[in-house]
């Protein structure tokens, strides 16, 4: 590579931290005085502060930083693409190529990064415990990956051999059927669980309710509503049976004679 971008970056948020604080405790100065300056020289801190961090910002400052676990997309393609996942037991989650992947927590498959050690270019491994790798151009071809478009080789110390991409193509097609079952049998649970709440509600929404005429608070509804009709239409109907009585008896005490012809 020509430029190193990780170089560039790191001085451009350096520098920019500092050079607009400055520029911006000039203007201030200028414009509204010594107070002023120093209330846009803390100002341009703040902006130098955020354009730095995102300048800065990359996987590896994430998991120091313990926003949550590194995780290296490592496959047969060669490129190695690093990304940080939050632990939610049992699974993780997180985000890569913009799209949201979960899947399920195992510690066995957690290892730990050390800082890398520097060898010599031609080695072998030796009596002494250091490791020197000698390739040749295929080999080198074949288990050359890329993290940040650096050339990197995985090496197996158990094994002593390097890791290549054939191999870890092979291996895609034997781990995709075994951890794919155990995140399966995950979200068969989830689902178990979410049909055995379902049906229980439908049970529930569907059992026969007691009648009605069971309830105390329907006759107690039922008298309520009967005083007030009583209290209603009680002096109607007693008006209209007393004149109904009153006229009926004047007609009978009458004395009046009926001749027929």
């Amino acid at each position: 590579m020509a430029f190193n971008l990780f170089k560039i970056r790191k001085y451009a948020a350096l520098i920019l931290n500092s050079f607009i604080s400055v520029i911006l405790f000039v203007i201030g100065n200028m414009y509204y005085g010594f107070v002023g300056g120093v209330g846009f020289m803390f100002g341009g801190l703040l902006v130098g502060i955020v354009l730095g961090l995102l300048l800065l910002k990359n996987p590896f400052s994430d998991m120091l930083e313990g926003k949550g676990i590194m995780v290296l997309n490592i496959d047969s393609t060669g490129i190695i693409r690093p990304f940080i996942v939050a632990v939610a037991s049992p699974y993780i989650r997180g985000w890569f190529n913009k799209r949201p992947i979960e899947d399920v927590f195992d510690r066995a498959t957690v290892s730990h990064l050390t800082t890398p050690e520097k060898n010599s270019n031609n080695a072998i491994v030796n009596k002494n415990g250091g490791i020197t790798i000698e390739l040749d151009e295929k080999t080198y071809n074949d288990g050359r990956f890329a993290l940040f478009h650096f050339p990197v080789l995985i090496w197996n110390d158990q094994i002593k051999s390097i890791i290549t991409k054939d191999f870890l193509s092979e291996k895609e097609k034997d781990a995709f059927s075994e951890h794919g079952v155990l995140y399966l049998n995950r979200k068969v649970e989830e689902l178990t669980a979410t049909m055995r709440d379902f049906g229980r509600y439908v049970v529930e929404t569907l059992k026969p309710t007691t009648s009605i005429f069971q309830s105390k608070w329907f006759w107690i509804i039922i008298v309520i509503v009967g005083v007030i009709l009583l209290g209603l239409f009680a002096p109607i109907i007693y008006k209209t049976m007393v004149g109904f009585v009153g006229g009926a008896g004047n007609s009978i005490s009458s004395s009046a004679v009926v001749t027929p012809r």
